[in-house]
């Protein structure tokens, strides 16, 4: 007879519980979390980049048993949703609104104890039994370094500092996914960093365009997707998301099954055991460095050190004793799930550290720390005891047999020699001696058997709606160049990033694309921003007041008419150069990012023609 004062009693408690886990903002248990760690920086207060994500995710029909918490700052502004640039604050996303867990006292989102913390509150609080971890803001230009505090002087977590935080949260559970939201961050070297927490990651070997990963998209399918497929669904949104921007050249993501990630190490140091063994120091050195720089290299103006890892595969075979690379392949075909490419189709998904900007303390933390380590050994052999002075002319600027303005290099300069290419100036005024810098190109012959190279010098030079552009090569593939140029579009400060692709003969070429870019800022952290020119748009180039590429001066504006394609809005020419002098000098380029420059070539154009007229001593 006592038993229905129990169950009401059990009741009572029950519901005495709910109305406390109400009081303290807790939602039911879930099945699936995804937490962000949003480190908004200038993105943010530039952009306002992390809201239109947050936004995203509030149009999202999530279910009751998802659960999306979300950790904010690291921005000095945050532009909606009430966040506070002073505060870490920590959110969930609840009947489309962003309900406030808890609010700290500000820290920086770059330090190993504000990430730890977040990890193991996160676990202690929503662990679910499927679980993802979003990583939210800029990459570092090596992908060694991510979320940059705009509040704390841009600091940043580092390897170290992530291996450490994921170690000591003391994870109760392994991560279904890891996603960065970043740019670069698809490497090896970062697998290798997150294999033991999670069974996926799903990251970019590129800039990510403005708009990110599709949020909605990933709630979305969490709810109703296993994780094979999940994988493939949110590399797909973000290409869709990317084509509906204009973006879809620079759309590359992958996702990579973090199992295989030893498989891939061990192939690669059993591929670099036999490049150290089969090759001499000197002759590894100069056929790696330039075959290195003929692969698919990643970042805006080739700022990243970062190269596919399908490239070093296929560098490998140009040694004159091929090395098996199967091992490799097999590899990395069980490891990248899937992705999608942009305009790298043959790209592997996953890239690999390689030092082409080369930077001492950089290199020497990598190669102590790098998860491969016969890979480590081998970059040692090129980079490890460079001599100060790597370059020599041997002959520093003559007319050649054929009338070409030539240079050649000392035998021994071709194991570090990186790359050859000119800049080119016009006179300006009266006074003989005074040039005017109109950009840098790589139009030459090159003989690199004997490390002879000389001019292929056309009387035309880039430009756009009939402006020249100061040129900037950043890349040299086999048939591609690419390069960049400071211009002004409706009054922003834009890089405009152009590539010519060419068959066999160079003359012969065409530009096929061409792109704004929000350039790199004073941090070395490069923009996100893209964008096209369009009919009505408002556009100047910048021109060189003389031979100081930052003594600039802005042409005269165009307006784009009404009517003109996107296509035509964006297209990059050949303009004739103006009659007069001009002075073609070579710029040589070492192992670590040092140049020497030749003598001057001047050549005198008229009419459409160039003609070589003498050699000037460079002064």
């Amino acid at each position: 007879m006592k038993k229905p004062h129990v169950i009401r009693l059990a009741v009572v408690l029950v519901l005495a519980c709910v109305a406390l886990c109400a009081c303290v903002g807790q939602a039911p248990s879930s099945s699936r979390t995804l937490l962000i760690y949003m480190c908004g920086s200038n993105l943010e207060t530039r952009q306002g980049l992390a809201g239109k994500n947050l936004d995203e995710l509030l149009a999202a029909d999530i279910p009751q048993d998802t659960r999306v918490v979300i950790q904010t700052g690291g921005s000095s502004t945050w532009r909606s949703h009430d966040i506070k640039n002073d505060k870490i604050q920590r959110y969930e996303v609840r009947d489309k609104q962003l309900v406030l867990l808890e609010e700290l006292d500000n820290a920086s989102m770059g330090a190993e104890s504000t990430f730890r913390e977040f990890l193991t509150w996160g676990a202690s609080n929503y662990g679910s039994k499927r679980n993802i971890l979003v990583m939210w803001d800029h990459g570092g230009k090596s992908a060694d370094r991510v979320c940059f505090d705009e509040n704390f002087d841009y600091d940043s977590l580092d390897r170290k500092e992530l291996a450490e935080a994921f170690k000591d949260a003391e994870l109760p559970f392994t991560f279904d996914f890891i996603v960065f939201d970043t740019c670069f961050m698809s490497t090896l070297e970062n697998a290798a960093l997150v294999r033991d927490y999670a069974q996926y990651m799903i990251a970019s070997q590129e800039v990510v365009p403005s708009g990110g990963i599709d949020y909605t998209s990933l709630v979305t399918d969490f709810s109703t997707t296993e994780n094979k497929d999940l994988g493939t669904k949110i590399c797909e949104a973000y290409k869709k998301k990317c084509e509906s921007k204009g973006k879809g050249d620079t759309a590359e993501l992958s996702f990579l099954d973090l199992s295989h990630t030893d498989d891939v190490i061990q192939a690669v140091n059993e591929l670099s055991d036999q490049l150290i063994k089969t090759q001499s120091a000197k002759d590894s050195t100069f056929k790696l460095s330039n075959a290195t720089k003929f692969s698919a290299i990643y970042g805006a103006k080739n700022i990243s050190n970062l190269f596919d890892l399908q490239r070093f595969v296929d560098t490998a075979l140009l040694f004159d004793e091929g090395p098996d690379t199967q091992k490799v392949e097999e590899a990395l075909g069980n490891f990248v799930v899937h992705k999608v490419a942009g305009d790298k189709a043959e790209s592997a998904g996953v890239s690999l550290y390689y030092p082409f900007n080369y930077d001492r303390e950089e290199f020497t933390s990598y190669v102590k720390s790098c998860p491969m380590s016969a890979y480590a050994e081998l970059l040692k052999t090129r980079f490890a005891k460079l001599p100060a002075r790597m370059l020599a002319f041997d002959d520093r600027g003559s007319i050649t047999d054929n009338g070409d303005f030539g240079i050649s290099l000392t035998p021994d300069s071709g194991q570090y020699l990186t790359s050859v290419t000119y800049t080119l100036a016009r006179q300006s005024g009266a006074d003989p001696d005074s040039y005017a810098l109109l950009g840098t190109d790589c139009d030459i012959k090159q003989d690199w058997e004997h490390l002879s190279f000389s001019s292929d010098f056309r009387p035309t030079w880039p430009s756009l709606w009939g402006e020249y552009l100061l040129t900037d090569v950043f890349l040299m593939l086999p048939h591609v160049v690419a390069f960049s140029a400071p211009v002004r579009a409706n009054g922003e400060e834009w890089d405009l990033c152009a590539v010519y692709a060419f068959p066999d003969d160079y003359h012969d070429g065409m530009y096929v694309d061409s792109s704004l870019w929000g350039g790199i800022d004073v941090n070395g952290i490069p923009s996100r921003e893209y964008a096209a020119l369009d009919a009505g748009d408002r556009i100047a180039a910048y021109e060189a007041k003389s031979m100081k590429r930052d003594d600039l001066e802005l042409q005269e504006e165009v307006t784009i008419p009404k009517g003109t394609s996107e296509e035509d809005a964006n297209r990059v020419e050949e303009k004739p150069l103006d009659d007069g002098r001009y002075r073609l000098q070579f710029v040589v380029t070492d192992l670590a990012g040092n140049s020497l420059t030749s003598d001057y070539g001047v050549f005198e154009v008229s009419g459409g023609k160039s003609r070589l007229v003498e050699v000037q001593p460079q002064q």
